[in-house]
C-alpha cells in the first residue's frame, strides 16, 4: 500500500534538515511521441528534437546543484537524465523499476484512437498509482531516517555523501508522462497543497517540469491534521452522495488516502525483545506543489517551430495560387 507506511524521523538530526526539493522531469521527445504511437514500457530512444529539448532544459537547470538524480530504466528517460547531468558531472544517477511508465499491454507500439476501449492486459490504474506513490514514500522515508538512498537503487550506485549536511537538497527525478501526472493528481492525499499560482490545466509535455517541496510534520501536528482530514473526507462523502458524476479519481484518492495520517505510529515491539530507547518521533509528510508542466525553456524553440509552420503554410498557399493562375 502506498499510503500508510510507518514513517519516523531520526531526532538526532534537526528537523529543518529533512526538507528537500524534488524536480520531476518528463523525458524528451521520441519518434513515437511525434507520430502519436503509444509507448508505455516499450523502450524507445530520444530523437534529435528530444535531445535538443533536453539540452535546453539542461541549460536552464545548470545553476541548480543537484545532490542526487533518479531515472526510469527506459532509455528515453535515462538519456534525458544523462543530458541534464552533463552539467552536473559529480551528481550520482540511480535507476529504479518503479519509476518506469505504466505498462499499457497491447496498446504499446500502436496508435490508439481516443475513446477506443482500452485493453484488459494493461496495468490497472490503482496498481499503477500504488507503484508510483510507494516509491515516493519509500524515498521520503529513507531520507527522513537518515538512510542512504542508494539502498533503493536497482543496481549498485556510485557512492555519494550523506544529504543531511546539505540543508535542503535538490533531487532530480526523470520519468514519464503518465507517471508524473499520476503523482501530481495523488499529491492531495499525501497531503500536499498546491500554490495558487500553479496552473494544473497545463499538460505534461516532453521535458516539462514539476517541482515539489517536501518536509516532515511532527507528531504534535498529526492530531490536528487528522481531525481536519476526517472533516474533509466527511464533506467529500456528502458531496459524492449528492452527485452521480463525481470524479472517479476522487473516489480512488480519498479512499486510499485514509491511512496517510493515522497509520503513522510506532510498531509494537516484539515481546521477546527488550524495549529500546526511542530515537524517533511519529511523523507524516507535507509540502507544496511549486510548479507544474513548466516548459519555459522551450519557449524560443516553440516560437521557431511556429514560425517555420507559418512559412510552410504560406509557401503551400502560394503554390496553390500559382497553380490556379496557370
Amino acid at each position: 500500500m502506498p499510503f500508510g507506511f510507518e514513517r519516523f524521523i531520526d531526532t538526532s538530526i534537526p528537523i529543518d534538515l529533512h526538507r528537500m526539493l524534488l524536480y520531476f522531469v518528463r523525458h524528451g521527445e521520441t519518434d513515437d511521441n511525434a507520430n502519436g504511437i503509444i509507448q508505455g514500457q516499450k523502450d524507445t530512444p530520444l530523437n534529435d528534437h528530444g535531445r535538443l529539448q533536453a539540452e535546453l532544459l539542461a541549460d536552464r537547470l545548470e545553476n541548480i546543484s543537484f545532490d542526487q538524480a533518479w531515472t526510469s530504466e527506459l532509455s528515453r528517460a535515462r538519456e534525458t537524465a544523462e543530458i541534464l547531468l552533463s552539467r552536473h558531472p559529480h551528481t550520482p544517477l540511480y535507476t529504479h523499476p518503479k519509476i518506469k511508465e505504466r505498462f499499457l499491454g497491447s496498446m504499446q507500439g500502436k496508435q490508439w484512437p481516443r475513446g477506443m476501449k482500452r485493453p484488459d492486459d494493461m496495468e490497472p490504474g490503482d496498481e499503477f498509482q500504488r507503484r508510483v506513490c510507494s516509491w515516493v514514500f519509500s524515498f521520503l522515508d529513507s531520507y527522513a531516517k537518515g538512510n542512504d538512498f542508494s539502498s533503493l537503487a536497482l543496481h549498485d550506485p556510485p557512492s555519494s555523501p550523506s544529504l543531511m549536511s546539505h540543508g535542503e537538497p535538490n533531487i532530480l527525478i526523470v520519468s514519464h508522462g503518465a507517471w508524473i501526472a499520476t503523482l501530481q493528481r495523488s499529491l492531495p492525499a499525501f497531503p500536499f497543497t498546491t500554490l495558487p499560482a500553479v496552473d494544473l490545466r497545463r499538460s505534461c509535455r516532453n521535458t516539462s517540469m514539476m517541482v515539489v517541496r517536501c518536509r516532515p510534520t511532527r507528531s504534535q501536528d498529526m492530531e490536528r491534521r487528522e481531525l481536519a482530514y476526517q472533516q474533509a473526507k466527511k464533506d467529500w462523502r456528502e458531496q459524492k452522495a449528492k452527485s452521480s458524476t463525481f470524479p472517479s479519481l476522487g473516489h480512488q484518492l480519498k479512499d486510499k488516502a485514509e491511512a496517510v495520517l493515522h497509520r503513522s505510529r510506532d510498531p509494537e515491539p516484539s515481546s521477546s525483545i527488550a524495549p529500546q530507547p526511542r530515537r524517533v518521533i511519529e511523523m507524516g509528510w507535507e509540502g507544496e506543489l511549486l510548479c507544474w508542466g513548466d516548459v519555459s525553456h522551450l519557449a524560443e524553440l516553440d516560437r521557431t517551430q511556429e514560425e517555420a509552420r507559418r512559412v510552410q503554410k504560406d509557401v503551400m498557399a502560394q503554390e496553390v495560387a500559382d497553380d490556379v493562375a496557370t
